[in-house]
């Protein structure tokens, strides 16, 4: 046991454990004056500082392991005692990099000045003194940045965390085209304000929170197909309403590139002008008109070309007629991606030659015709790959 006087009246007793190292030097050459040297050193570890006049003990602290002005963080995780928390300078970066901070006493109470700061924790307090109160160190000026946003959906079929949903933006469509969302919190609770909105599921919302406490994003504004100009003929979007159809412009190709079309009233009656239209169902009409009074979208201006290609596929899920089959290009991965093909005639002979490729249905055929004969697309060239 060592005692060592301390300025203003108290003392340092700190015991150490000699054993082992008497043990250890007792035969060599040196011993004595090693140990003679060892025995001269304060040692700090395990020394309790004691302020005379202080009956209470209040002032008797541990001069080492975690108190006032000791290290803490770091490599070696050095903790503070009961009451401490670890400071680290704005530099340190919250002990990033094993860099150390200082343990601090934790305050009792704090002002109620709003002088935000981001803490370690990556949460935001009122001032720096309700952080340390918390026990945490602050890691920049102001208040934390939010997290940057996390991608859902897309091609790639992104997933949220539990207690998110995937928000997508208007222009989206709900997913549509492979697009992506971004995924928020599903709420908690909503008010009964009726504002209604169309789901991505197809369904009606009283208004977009409860379409979000429900993790579903919202696809339009209004009830699903209620009205004229509402989304149609895309993922997500509601059937039109008896009384309306599918509207489509020029560019969307009657619904083959994932373009959205807008519900619009069926016309009652039409003049017999003739200025022809091609349907969207392959069909000459009279006039627009006429052909939006069938229920049909305009596919393009004049008589439908006998050889007018007829697509297939895609996210409307076209489908051919009777003895024809949908033939992808090989670019178009069998359909992936909502990608479109073209209506061809099955053919009702083949050849014997052995050419094989790999059909959309993972099968070997032994040529691109005996494929088609099957009513099945190309995937690509030579025999499957085995699994």
């Amino acid at each position: 046991m060592h005692v060592y006087r301390l300025a203003g009246g108290g003392e340092a007793v700190c015991w150490r454990n000699i054993m082992n190292v008497q043990n250890r030097i007792k035969s060599s050459r040196i011993g004595s004056v090693l140990w003679l040297a060892l025995s001269m050193i304060p040692l700090t570890v395990g020394c309790q500082v004691e302020v005379a006049g202080d009956d209470t003990g209040t002032n008797s602290e541990e001069v080492s392991g975690g108190g006032h002005g000791r290290a803490c963080g770091g490599l070696a995780g050095l903790s503070c005692k009961k009451g401490y928390f670890c400071d680290y300078e704005l530099e340190a970066m919250c002990g990033a990099f094993d860099m150390t901070g200082t343990c601090e006493r934790i305050p009792k109470a704090c002002t109620e000045e709003y002088n935000p700061v981001c803490g370690c924790d990556g949460k935001t307090y009122g001032n720096e003194c309700a952080a340390n109160a918390a026990g945490v160190s602050v890691a920049s000026r102001g208040e934390c940045e939010p997290p940057p946003a996390k991608i859902c959906g897309g091609l790639a079929g992104f997933a949220c965390d539990p207690g998110e949903f995937c928000d997508y933006a208007p222009d989206a469509m709900c997913g549509a085209a492979d697009q992506t969302g971004v995924c928020a919190p599903i709420p908690e609770g909503c008010t009964k304000e009726y504002d209604p909105v169309c789901g991505c599921d197809d369904n009606t919302y009283g208004n977009a929170c409860m379409a979000a406490a429900a993790g579903v994003s919202v696809a339009s504004r209004g009830e699903c197909g209620s009205a004229p100009g509402a989304v149609c003929g895309t993922r997500g979007a509601a059937a039109c309403e008896p009384g309306f159809f599918c509207d489509f412009a020029p560019e969307a190709a009657c619904g083959a590139t994932d373009l959205p079309g807008a519900c619009a009233p069926i016309p009652g009656a039409c003049t017999f002008e003739y200025n022809p239209v091609c349907g969207c169902d392959g069909n000459t009409y009279g006039n627009a008109c006429a052909a939006n009074a069938a229920g049909v979208s305009v596919a393009s201006r004049g008589e439908c070309a006998a050889s007018e290609v007829q697509h297939c596929g895609g996210l409307a899920g076209l489908a051919c007629d009777p003895g024809e089959f949908c033939n992808y290009s090989l670019e178009a991965i069998c359909g992936a991606a909502d990608q479109t093909g073209v209506c061809e005639t099955i053919p009702e002979v083949c050849d014997d030659s052995y050419n094989p490729v790999c059909g959309c249905d993972d099968k070997t055929y032994s040529n691109a015709c005996n494929a088609h004969a099957a009513g099945v697309s190309v995937a690509l060239r030579g025999e499957c790959p085995r699994r």
